[in-house]
């Protein structure tokens, strides 16, 4: 079993919160992060809530994350985002903010049991040796721990990092049957 983490925004006070120009079902497919298509051009995005650019901000009542220059910058850092991001506008808004897609989902193990904040979750990600993930059918965005330690180190604004884990489906059902489960630790910026 290895540990991951869960990259997330902590909803703090004034975060900026963004609507698209367009209805969100119209676009929900592309704001994905296994997606493997890019939102079509032209689509703009408004501020709804907040005025502080935290370098995570997110959907306004959808969930989606959008991550500044400096977040991807520090991802580049161990894979090539190239293929993994790209911008959004945001009107009225400075700072560039990119979606992050085109990841390889996994399986959530436990996604069908009742879960509290604390719960440890369980991921068919059993290598480490990739720097991030997608987990199929939600938002997730999971980093690996060089990740989580550099985001750390590099004070990210407005982040929550969720230790969750990666095993095999025969770690997964002896640590169901033995409740054998792990401490789950949480990383928030100041």
């Amino acid at each position: 079993m290895i540990s991951l983490y869960n990259f997330n925004h902590r909803f703090k006070k004034g975060m900026l919160e963004i609507t698209p120009d367009v209805e969100v079902e119209d676009i929900w497919k592309y704001l994905l992060p296994m997606s493997t298509e890019k939102m079509p051009d032209g689509i703009g995005f408004s501020v709804v809530r907040g005025n502080k650019q935290y370098d995570i901000i997110r959907l306004h009542e959808g969930g989606q994350r959008f991550f500044s220059q400096k977040v991807i910058d520090i991802l580049s850092g161990f894979e090539d985002m190239s293929d993994k991001c790209y911008p959004i506008y945001i009107k009225d808004v400075d700072t560039q903010y990119y979606i992050i897609y085109n990841l390889k989902a996994y399986t959530w193990y436990n996604n069908r049991r009742f879960l509290d904040k604390d719960a440890p979750r369980y991921y068919d990600i059993q290598n480490a040796s990739k720097y991030i993930y997608a987990i199929g059918g939600t938002l997730n965005i999971i980093v690996n721990e060089e990740v989580k330690d550099a985001l750390v180190r590099e004070n990210i604004s407005n982040m929550e990092l969720t230790e969750c884990f990666g095993c095999t489906k025969g770690e997964f059902e002896w640590i169901w049957e033995t409740d054998e489960e792990p401490t789950v630790h949480f990383y928030k910026d100041k």
